[in-house]
Formats: C-alpha cells, sequence, structure tokens
C-alpha cells in the first residue's frame, strides 16, 4: 500500500497541480446607449463601474431593426382563454422586439494596436473576444512584448504554459449572413438591370425610326447603366472560411504567442462559465499553468437580431415592451420575457503559485466548479436537478475548504441567472427554488442576490456575471437590482441587493443555457 509520500511522487510524476485556481485578471465589453440612444464605445475601463452604479445600457432599436423582425412573418402557439393552443401571427410594430442591448462598432487595431491585415478574417465576435483578452492580460498585468510583425507576444517563460478558451453562444454567424446578404443583393441587382436594359433596347429598336428624341434618352440610359456596373460588383470574400471556423481562440493564441492548449467552447448562454470550469481543470491536471478564458456574443446586430431575436420572439420568450422600466425585470412578479444584449468577457486563469511566481496580484479563488448537463429539455430548466448539482457544489467547498452552506450563505453573493422569463416555471422561479433547498429556507435568505441583466439584456454565451462575482469580492461593491418593489411574492423572502459596499467573502454563479447545460461556480475572496 502506497504511502502519503509515494502519493505525492505519483502527482508530481504525472504533473497534477495541487493550487487552487486563481482569477488575476478580468475585462468586460458592455452594451451601451446614452439618453439618446446613441451607442457608446465598446471598450471602456469604466464598464464595471456604470454596472456597479446600476446604469442601462439598453436602448430601443432603429425602425429597420423592428421591421426586419416583422417581415419574417412571425408565428406564435399561443394558448386561449379556454386553453387550446393556436396559431397567432405577429403583424404590428409593437407585437415585437423593440429594446436590447447593443454595441457599438469599434476599432481594434485603433484600440489594441492589432495588425490591419488580420482584421479581415475576424468575424465580430472574434474582434470582441480578441478586445477584452487583451484587456484582461493588462489587468493582470502580463507585459506583452510587440514585435516587427505586429504580434504582442507574451514573455517567452509563459508561452508554452499559457492556454486560450473561446466561448460563445452564436459566433460566425454574423459573417456568414452579410456574405450571404452581399450575394442574393448583388443577383437581384444584376438581374433587374439584365431585364431593364433588355427592355430599353427593344423599345429603343422599335421607336428609334420614329421617335427619334424618345430613342436617345434610351440610349443615355443605357449608358447610365454601363457606367454604373461597378456598382453591382460582387466578389466572393476571400477570408470567409476564417471568419466561419470557430478560430476566436486560435487567432488570439497567434497574437500573442500561447502555445498552450486551445479550444473553443459553447454551452449556449452556460458557455463562459463552462469555459472558466474547463480552465480550472486545465490547471488541475497539469495542461498549463494559466488560461484565458474569452467569451462573446452579439445577437443584437442588424444581420443577427433580424435572426436570432425573430427566433427568441417566436418561441415566446422574448419582452415586446418599449422601454427597460418594463421589461428588464429580474425577480418582478411583472417579468415578461427576456431582453436581448450582447457583450463580452475576459478572464487570466492561473494557478495559484504561478501567479505568485511573477508576483500577481490575485483578484479572487476559485473554490469549486461544477459542470453537467441535465439532458432534460431545449429551453427549460430541471428544478430538481439543478438542485441537486448545487448541493454536490457546496459538499465540495465544505470539504476541500472548510466552509459550511451557513457560512457561505451569511458572507456569500449570490450572482443570478435569471432573464426574465415566464413567471409560471421561468428562470426566477428554478434559482428560488434551488437555493432554497440548496442552503434550507433560513440560510438562503441571508444570500445576497445580484443580477446585472437589468442593464446589458442577455448576452448569450458572454458570461459578463463571472466577471462581477470576482471584481464584487475584489472591490467589496455590488450591482444593484432595479424595481425592488414588484418582486414576486410567490418567490418568498429574497435577499435582493440594493447595490453600494458589502462585506462578503464568497460568490456564487449559475448559468444556464438552452440543451439542458447547467454551470455552478463558487468563487472566495483573497
Amino acid at each position: 500500500m502506497s504511502g502519503e509520500g509515494d502519493v505525492m511522487e505519483r502527482v508530481r510524476a504525472l504533473g497534477l497541480c495541487l493550487d487552487d485556481a486563481v482569477v488575476t485578471g478580468v475585462s468586460i465589453g458592455l452594451p451601451s446607449a446614452d439618453a439618446s440612444g446613441r451607442l457608446q464605445e465598446f471598450s471602456s475601463p469604466f464598464d464595471f463601474e456604470r454596472l456597479f452604479e446600476g446604469l442601462c445600457g439598453i436602448s430601443a432599436l432603429p425602425d429597420e431593426d423592428v421591421n426586419l423582425m416583422l417581415e419574417k412573418n412571425v408565428v406564435q402557439v399561443r394558448k386561449n382563454e379556454d386553453g387550446v393552443r393556436e396559431k397567432y401571427q405577429l403583424s404590428s410594430p409593437e407585437e415585437v422586439i423593440r429594446i436590447a442591448g447593443r454595441i457599438a462598432d469599434f476599432d481594434l487595431a485603433a484600440q489594441h494596436g492589432v495588425p490591419e491585415f488580420i482584421l479581415p478574417a475576424l468575424d465580430i465576435t472574434f474582434k470582441m473576444a480578441i478586445s477584452v483578452g487583451l484587456e484582461a492580460l493588462k489587468h493582470a498585468k502580463i507585459r506583452l512584448e510587440r514585435t516587427t510583425a505586429g504580434k504582442m507576444l507574451l514573455p517567452e517563460e509563459l508561452r508554452d504554459s499559457t492556454g486560450v478558451i473561446f466561448a460563445a453562444s452564436f459566433p460566425v454567424l454574423d459573417s456568414l449572413i452579410e456574405e450571404v446578404s452581399k450575394h442574393l443583393r448583388y443577383k437581384l441587382q444584376k438581374q433587374s438591370t439584365r431585364e431593364k436594359v433588355e427592355m430599353l433596347r427593344r423599345i429603343s429598336k422599335n421607336v428609334k425610326s420614329q421617335f427619334p428624341g424618345i430613342a436617345k434618352v434610351i440610349l443615355g440610359e443605357l449608358e447610365s447603366i454601363e457606367r454604373s456596373k461597378e456598382d453591382l460588383s460582387y466578389e466572393f470574400n476571400r477570408k470567409l472560411l476564417f471568419q466561419i471556423l470557430v478560430m476566436a481562440n486560435s487567432q488570439l493564441a497567434e497574437l500573442i504567442g500561447a502555445r498552450g492548449p486551445n479550444v473553443d467552447v459553447n454551452a449556449a448562454c452556460a458557455s463562459s462559465s463552462m469555459g472558466i470550469a474547463i480552465a480550472e481543470d486545465w490547471i488541475r491536471v497539469g495542461r498549463a499553468s494559466r488560461v484565458i478564458v474569452v467569451g462573446a456574443d452579439n445577437v443584437t446586430s442588424r444581420n443577427m437580431l433580424q435572426y436570432v431575436g425573430t427566433g427568441f420572439l417566436a418561441l415566446g420568450a422574448a419582452s415586446t415592451k418599449g422601454c427597460a422600466e418594463e421589461a428588464a425585470l429580474p425577480f418582478s412578479r411583472k417579468r415578461n420575457g427576456l431582453v436581448l444584449g450582447s457583450g463580452a468577457v475576459g478572464l487570466v486563469i492561473e494557478s495559484e503559485s504561478a501567479a505568485k511566481e511573477r508576483d500577481a496580484e490575485i483578484l479572487s479563488r476559485i473554490l469549486a466548479t461544477r459542470i453537467v448537463n441535465s439532458a432534460y429539455h431545449a429551453s427549460g430548466i430541471d428544478t430538481k436537478h439543478v438542485t441537486g448539482e448545487l448541493h454536490v457544489l457546496l459538499d465540495r467547498v465544505e470539504k476541500i475548504h472548510g466552509v459550511k452552506r451557513e457560512a457561505f450563505a451569511e458572507n456569500g453573493i449570490y450572482i443570478s441567472h435569471e432573464t426574465f422569463t415566464c413567471v409560471n416555471g421561468g428562470c426566477a422561479a428554478v434559482e428560488a427554488k434551488a437555493l432554497r433547498e440548496g442552503f434550507g429556507d433560513e440560510t438562503a435568505s441571508k444570500l445576497l442576490i445580484a443580477n446585472t441583466k437589468a442593464f446589458t439584456g442577455h448576452p448569450m454565451g458572454a458570461g459578463i456575471e463571472d466577471a462581477v462575482a470576482v471584481m464584487s469580492l475584489h472591490t467589496g461593491r455590488v450591482p444593484p437590482i432595479p424595481r425592488k418593489a414588484d418582486l414576486d411574492e410567490n418567490l418568498g423572502e429574497l435577499n435582493i441587493s440594493s447595490g453600494g459596499s458589502h462585506d462578503k467573502f464568497y460568490a456564487l454563479r449559475f448559468a444556464a443555457g438552452f440543451g439542458s447545460q447547467c454551470v455552478f461556480i463558487a468563487y472566495g475572496k483573497v
């Protein structure tokens, strides 16, 4: 029978890491609009401040975006007063999505010095991910060395031990929709122009002898069409393959010289949280000493909203209210559907020994993670299974770190996934029930509950809440939940955040995604 020394020798031989995984850098890119609805800069050092102050980045959609959804001939299935399911066709702007959290265009080269020649190969989600990845490295105080070729390389001693994970729900589709749209416009214009030219030539031939003046006008019109042929030009995008292969992870790695493990993750709206949990696993098994996790989604762009937004609308899951005050209602009895958002998140996760070796500031500790699939439903959450998995996570935190669930609740923040979906069986009801059964009724009511989707909309796979959990523990501040006067009494007593300062030591993050994807992460203050 092996002794403790033999076991430790085997652990070292396998390259396993007994350190905790810690977070040393974070960044976020948020949707934002001013009072007039004009979009603000995508990447800003004040983004966390905006969340802690409760500033809303949700704004009204342009009429063109609303009309693009309305043109999609959306038919919902609804229950009538007798409970019979009937089809209902949407026919007015008030019946489609009218608000969203959107991001402005941004210049990756101007903001971060990324070489211009790289940009054509990047989908917008890749640009967002690279932006927050570079910001997170800067926050972690990892200095990048710029080369004559325009790369921004990690220090040589960090390159082989640094991995990258890209997380997203809907990457690459913006580029694909843009290319298909350009080609269809070209085909339609070309067909229309050809038919017009043929018609004018026939008319010119028929009237030339009797009406030379009219024939001259027609010939002038034909010459004008010939001169405008360049407007009909279309050339297939040679970089399209790079844009529609999910490559933000490898493109960021190439830019900074990260030669460790490299992968993309899609767990729907739990994508970034799953990426963080996988990063912890990589560090534990010795695959990497640090991992840069970047998540991004941009479903509220004009290309994406008309399809992804309309998809949520067709399911009856999206709010059609005209302002955030009536739609972005976490834990409210008036909640009426999710508000779509876009955004990005970046985290630098390291083994504690690697962080200390480079004298890094540790922002928070990852106490435990739990990745599961409930094998339950395409869009629903299995309350019983989620509750059981929360028990598993809390047991693990107690066994590894000695933190009992009562102490966790009394000294903890819960960063909720709440998406304002239906009152009966929606996300809020699942979370409230899981917390009560996981911690106990009285104990659960002590857990401070925060939510950021009221300010950002739902950013899909971009786990902004994970970065907020880390920075909330690090700064001692927590975002507020707005419109607390209308809390749903059926959820029981909840300790809803009013924002401001706190003295909590732990944070619990729950993320759920279509396809029964679920992730729990427990963070600890350093």
